[in-house]
């Protein structure tokens, strides 16, 4: 018995060091972008409805590698990894011990690189990488993956995302709330999450009418195309033109974009056009869109100022897609038309 003792104590010693070190562990979130070389590197928490704060910063070396270590861990939530321009969502379970991330400055913010450590996080790096570079998902894929997916902080956040500008959508974000709300009831994500989306359906009822109503004269846009030639909304009167808002990172407005081409299509030969006007941030992703999804007509416009778009703040856009149809004479002839069906019906009225 006495040399059990001492053998026994030895043993639990040892165990409550390893759980010790297990718990005292942190995390270490470590990586590799090519391309970003001696940059500055910020891991941002991010709440919904409020600015997102500095949770740390650090220098990328000469080969492209930094490290990020929490000794008391990450609460789980949403982080942003963000180097210059480009950012990219992380999402953390809160019991992940290291992450490692490898991947290339220029496609960060499409998702295009590689995670280990964290299941949550790599989820919805899959997701993105395909909503971004694949296929845009349906409202029922959209929904499928939200009701479906482990994580709440991912549902919560692809919710977020691909709602993000579209006030017919507010009932995905509600899916994700209460993914958030059954799992976390008292996490600060769950409540500001909730009083983001209250807050929204108060703004998108607040502008259901809108400033510009139908009858009334279409305000001219004039703004750089592609090639920074310039296009005037008004150099096209004479013709029913659809005046399209929209941008690459809309997934909305991705899944409406077929619609969009199937109606100019059909009656571009009888004096209809459309006039894009997009509310990206880059013009790599706003041409590769037009590119990918077919976008065939001449006047594509923008600014690259995302909701500071000079155009959509003239008439009155806070969520998108956005749509007016103008008339021969230049004055708006219906506003709001989604699907094909509803945009040929508006036009046939105006042929």
């Amino acid at each position: 018995m006495k040399r059990l003792i001492p053998f026994m104590m030895l043993a639990t010693l040892g165990l409550l060091t390893l759980r010790c070190s297990q718990g005292s562990s942190g995390l270490e979130i470590k990586g590799n972008i090519q391309n970003s070389q001696n940059l500055q590197v910020f891991l941002d928490k991010f709440v919904y409805g409020k600015a997102s704060e500095v949770a740390s910063r650090q220098i990328i070396d000469n080969a492209g590698n930094f490290s990020f270590n929490f000794p008391e861990g990450l609460d789980a939530g949403v982080y942003f990894l963000r180097i210059g321009a480009r950012r990219a969502a992380l999402i953390i379970d809160g019991k992940e011990a290291s992450i490692e991330i490898s991947g290339n400055l220029p496609t960060l913010d499409k998702y295009q690189f590689s995670i280990t450590g964290s299941t949550a996080a790599e989820t919805f790096r899959a997701f993105m990488d395909g909503a971004m570079n694949k296929k845009v998902p349906t409202i029922d894929e959209a929904q499928e993956f939200i009701a479906s997916t482990p994580d709440a902080n991912v549902a919560a956040f692809t919710a977020h995302m691909l709602a993000n500008g579209n006030a017919q959508l507010i009932s995905i974000q509600e899916q994700g709330h209460a993914r958030l709300a059954q799992a976390m009831p008292d996490a600060e994500l769950t409540t500001a999450f909730a009083a983001y989306i209250e807050a929204y359906k108060a703004q998108a009822q607040a502008r259901s009418a809108g400033p510009i109503r139908v009858g009334d004269p279409a305000p001219d846009i004039v703004m750089d195309g592609p090639k920074g030639q310039s296009y005037a909304l008004s150099q096209l009167k004479g013709k029913i033109v659809l005046l399209d808002f929209w941008a690459s990172w809309c997934a909305p407005c991705r899944r409406e974009n077929p619609n969009v081409v199937e109606v100019y299509n059909k009656y571009k030969d009888q004096g209809f056009t459309v006039f894009s006007v997009s509310l990206d941030k880059t013009r790599d992703n706003w041409l590769r869109a037009i590119e990918q999804d077919n976008l065939s007509w001449p006047t594509h416009v923008s600014d690259l100022q995302y909701w500071n778009s000079a155009a959509a703040k003239l008439y009155g856009v806070r969520g998108i897609p956005a749509t007016f149809l103008i008339d021969r004479e230049g004055k708006i002839a219906a506003t709001g038309l989604r699907g094909a069906q509803q945009i040929e019906a508006a036009l046939k009225q105006q042929l």
